[in-house]
């Protein structure tokens, strides 16, 4: 089989014909123009680098439908903004660039963010400005290089009102009325869950009475919640509160039946925007009490195995952002592209693990194995596992640049690069000042 693919391999290498897409059809001149100068340049300054010459090689570049001198016409927008830790807590004019006297809401003057908040304030404020110069919301991408980046920013923005497509964001875990009927029916499960209780009042406030936690609330949340004795003063609180649970009797009602009961209680449909959640989460547990019964200890053990996979799907033609890693977003096209904590590391993060493979001549004692595990450090410089070393530094410095190429040639009209300030280089001994 292995000599059969070899052959047929063989075969398409002998009659390929390579030919690079010279024209771009998706992006505006200043867009195409900013990669082919940033991509050439990180060529020119990685001569070291096979691969990277391999795959950034001249015919790489691209022009735009018409010539390239249209290259030269104002067609689109790429715009480079670095913040930093200790970064002032004021608003950012996009039209000027520049920050304005004017403070971010709530917060004091002199105020300062870390880099992660002013990244978030930054691209709030691109948003702000692409919807007043007449985008959609589904124009708008937000590409992040990991899935923790993607959800603190869509995190953001969802808490201020904006309506996000991501991975996330369609997770039955994260949405927070689906969190708040399994919190109740844990209490309903077990009264001593003392976290259960805590975190449903907390859900009730937020999600349905829309109230900002404060100081004095928490107080009282945790003095409920940490009742030893019993359950009663949690369900005596949500009487208190308007929201008769009716414990005795709803604790014995079939899954569907319970869940159906508690989304009417808290009065959760078409209160807020998450009802296909809720039909999803309906849906689940009538699947399960028809495949594996009504018993509540059992689907809640189910929905903690299951819910990193449980999700709805995305809504057809929605106005709104898509947030999502840069992988995903391959082969994608977006009015608007915003590639935030763009400052990832082009090296192998120390510690990383090398699978070292030594031949028999190269070990310095014959009873080591061929194979081991080694830690990715400078010292593998001076060893025999110099060449496989530098490979792995190679492949993690394509890996980056190819993400990076994927990120800016997603837009097609506009590209902002949110990145941290760099750091001065270190002098080293005997450079002049």
């Amino acid at each position: 089989m292995r000599r059969l693919l070899d052959e047929r391999y063989y075969t398409l290498q002998q009659n390929l014909e390579p030919h690079s897409l010279a024209i771009n059809y998706r992006s505006e001149p200043a867009i195409i123009g900013f990669n082919n100068e940033f991509f050439s340049y990180v060529r020119e300054r990685s001569e070291e680098h096979a691969l990277v010459q391999g795959i950034f090689e001249p015919g790489f570049q691209q022009d735009f439908p018409g010539g390239s001198s249209a290259l030269d016409s104002l067609g689109g927008h790429v715009e480079l903004l670095f913040t930093h830790d200790d970064a002032p807590a004021r608003r950012y004019a996009p039209t000027t660039g520049h920050y304005l006297a004017e403070m971010l809401p709530g917060y004091p003057a002199e105020a300062v963010l870390d880099y992660a908040e002013s990244t978030c304030y930054l691209a709030l404020q691109l948003i702000e400005q692409a919807l007043a110069d007449g985008y959609h919301l589904r124009d708008v991408a937000v590409l992040c290089r990991t899935r923790r980046q993607s959800r603190l920013l869509a995190k953001f923005l969802k808490e201020r009102g904006f309506p996000i497509i991501s991975a996330d964001s369609l997770a039955l875990q994260f949405a927070e009325v689906v969190n708040l009927l399994v919190a109740v029916m844990r209490v309903l499960h077990q009264g001593s869950d003392t976290l259960a209780r805590a975190e449903a009042l907390l859900l009730l406030d937020k999600v349905v009475r829309r109230l900002s936690p404060t100081p004095a609330r928490a107080r009282h949340i945790a003095e409920v919640a940490n009742n030893k004795e019993s359950s009663k003063p949690f369900f005596d609180e949500l009487r208190s509160l308007g929201f008769d649970v009716n414990e005795q009797a709803t604790g014995n009602l079939g899954l569907y039946e319970l869940t159906e009961k508690l989304i009417g209680t808290f009065s959760l449909l078409g209160a807020n925007a998450e009802s296909d959640y809720l039909f999803r989460f309906l849906d689940l547990t009538l699947e399960f009490s028809l495949k594996y019964g009504n018993n509540l200890g059992n689907f809640l053990t189910h929905w903690d195995e299951r819910k990193g996979s449980l999700s709805i799907n995305a809504p057809g033609g929605a106005d709104a952002i898509t947030i999502t890693t840069v992988h995903k977003a391959k082969g994608l096209a977006y009015g608007l592209v915003i590639v935030p904590f763009a400052d990832w590391s082009l090296v192998p993060h120390a510690g990383e693990l090398l699978w070292g493979r030594l031949a028999a001549d190269e070990k310095p004692l014959p009873e080591l194995p061929d194979v081991a595990v080694v830690r990715l450090n400078k010292t593998l410089t001076y060893t025999p596992l110099a060449e496989q070393d530098s490979e792995e530094r190679e492949k993690t410095l394509l890996d980056g640049l190819n993400t990076l190429y994927v990120a800016f040639t997603r837009p097609r009209h506009r590209l902002y690069i949110l990145s941290k300030t760099p750091a001065e280089p270190k002098k080293t001994t005997g450079e002049l000042p």
